[in-house]
């Protein structure tokens, strides 16, 4: 809480989000129920954070009557149109001390054309979370307008246990694992693509892999014996380190606690990274590049910090106070999307927004992924560099893919 700070207290933003694209006729009434009873379920999306004492602390208000905003977007021919009303929603400006921190806005552009955003402030809430959101509302939507009885019960495990356990066990980490992050973390150093200043902002930039690719990549996975995901990462880690003109990339791999299955349904912001410090040699094959990224990875896990690591000696600290920007990797499922329209007939379909950006001094590659296909989104800032640059890395990206992909 005290890396809050007062400037973010009193102008934060709501950038942890889901869209959706809502296709057919819908149920308003329901859906606000929907929203209401998940918000009764986690404490989360009822927190404020105020400063008692000179800290902040974590307030949980009461449950209350949830409406959900109807706006209308009649007339609108623009084809971005949902993303517009997204990016307006989730930009506003909110006090932590007032809220509300989670918040929900309907867009109705038509009977059948709907547009519904989720949003949370990343102080009680990560992208996961938002995930696990819209798995429950959508189901209690399904049932509820099937005439099947819904009843989500408030968690047994909220978020403020989960913090309290962390601050317990931080001890006991510090004496199993600090000496591991010191040495592993020695000498590096963050780095990016040199390039021009420029008046910085945010944008991006999405590459589909597309159904065929993604097979392609899903059966190399397979035949190395490790997930889809590493071998993207080492793709994403062979070009960067090319375009950084290095042989040692440090990547941040956004992980959370929630492969413990008491943690699997909370809303919270339980992500964090893993520092992956990864060697690519000019001459290395891809095989042998995977097989060190699947060492690295699977060491941090062993080692897993809890964001804990820049704190635990003045040299770590100092290697991420220093950094100009952060090369990171973020892996995005939405496979509920796909559970949920196998289960019932005339059920609305449902589609994902194009990724809403939000301001950030990072370089890196959010993978929306659905069951068949993968959609990297290159987030950059302008600060680093121009689009023309941005959209020949993208390149590097889908031909480098494309060249694993033969390996099968």
């Amino acid at each position: 809480m005290g890396l809050i700070g007062e400037s973010r207290m009193r102008a934060s933003s709501r950038v942890i989000h889901e869209g959706l694209l809502i296709h057919g006729p819908l149920d308003i009434c329901v859906l606000e129920a929907c929203i209401r009873d998940a918000i009764l379920r986690h404490d989360s999306l009822r927190t404020r954070i105020v400063k008692v004492e000179g800290d902040y602390c974590q307030v949980v208000d009461d449950p209350h009557d949830f409406r959900l905003p109807v706006v209308s977007l009649a007339g609108l021919d623009d084809r971005d149109w949902a993303y517009d009303f997204g990016r307006s929603a989730i930009f506003e400006p909110v006090d932590l001390s007032k809220g509300p921190l989670f918040d929900a806005r309907l867009g109705r552009r038509s009977e059948t054309e709907h547009v519904l955003i989720l949003m949370a402030d990343h102080v009680i809430a990560d992208c996961a979370s938002i995930q696990v959101l819209c798995a429950e509302i959508w189901s209690s939507y399904l049932r509820r307008t099937q005439g099947q009885p819904c009843t989500l019960r408030r968690s047994e495990i909220q978020f403020a246990d989960y913090a309290i356990w962390l601050n317990e066990v931080r001890p006991l980490w510090l004496a199993e694992h600090a000496a591991f992050w010191l040495e592993n973390l020695n000498g590096a150093s963050f780095t990016c693509p040199r390039v021009d200043a420029r008046a910085v902002g945010t944008a991006g930039i999405a590459s589909p892999f597309g159904a065929d690719l993604t097979t392609a990549l899903k059966a190399v996975a397979q035949r190395q014996g490790t997930s889809p995901v590493l071998v993207i990462l080492a793709i994403y880690a062979s070009v960067m380190a090319r375009w950084c003109e290095t042989d040692d990339v440090l990547i941040s791999f956004v992980v959370d606690d929630r492969w413990r299955h008491e943690l699997c349904g909370m809303v919270g912001e339980l992500a964090y990274h893993l520092h992956l410090r990864i060697r690519v040699r000019p001459d290395q094959d891809f095989e042998s590049l995977l097989k060190s990224v699947v060492r690295a990875f699977y060491l941090a896990c062993q080692h897993q910090d809890h964001g804990w690591v820049p704190s635990i000696a003045p040299q770590c600290a100092d290697t991420f106070r220093s950094v100009r920007t952060t090369l990171y990797f973020n892996w995005l499922p939405t496979h509920w999307l796909s559970s949920l329209s196998r289960e019932g007939e005339g059920f609305q379909k449902l589609e994902p927004l194009p990724y809403l950006l939000r301001d950030s001094d990072s370089l890196g590659v959010p993978f929306l992924t659905t069951a068949d296909r993968t959609r990297p989104i290159l987030r950059y800032s302008t600060g680093l560099l121009g689009e023309s640059s941005v959209i020949r890395l993208n390149t590097d990206l889908l031909h480098l893919a494309q060249q694993v992909a033969k390996m099968v």
